[in-house]
């Protein structure tokens, strides 16, 4: 099942990046893990950080989905780092409102 605007999950309202990941994310993919897993911590999230909690491998594409969910407007940057794994300063991002949205629907689709 996918979750969609075309299945009335995006109201015509929402912003059109938020309307088209709508339609291309699947309960029980990666981006829908990440997400779910943003939707629990809303005072942000490393990507690593999320991917943990996802319980993704992280030799996946963690980072590229996480970019993929920023770019549809369901995740944001904010001006903090926390360190990763290796020691390096990593992005903290938080779910939006779009998000958090997409995020019950996904839930309750599981």
């Amino acid at each position: 099942m996918t979750i969609g605007a075309d299945q009335g999950q995006a109201r015509r309202t929402d912003p059109h990046t938020s309307q088209t990941a709508a339609a291309r994310i699947r309960p029980h993919t990666a981006r829908a893990a990440l997400l779910l897993a943003h939707a629990g911590y809303p005072d942000g999230l490393t990507d690593e950080e999320a991917c943990e909690r996802a319980r993704l491998s992280l030799a996946s594409e963690y980072a590229t989905r996480c970019s993929e969910l920023m770019r549809a407007g369901l995740l944001a940057d904010t001006p903090w780092t926390r360190p990763g794994g290796a020691g390096l300063p990593r992005q903290v991002r938080v779910i939006t409102p779009a998000g958090m949205d997409l995020a019950y629907r996904l839930a309750a689709a599981k």
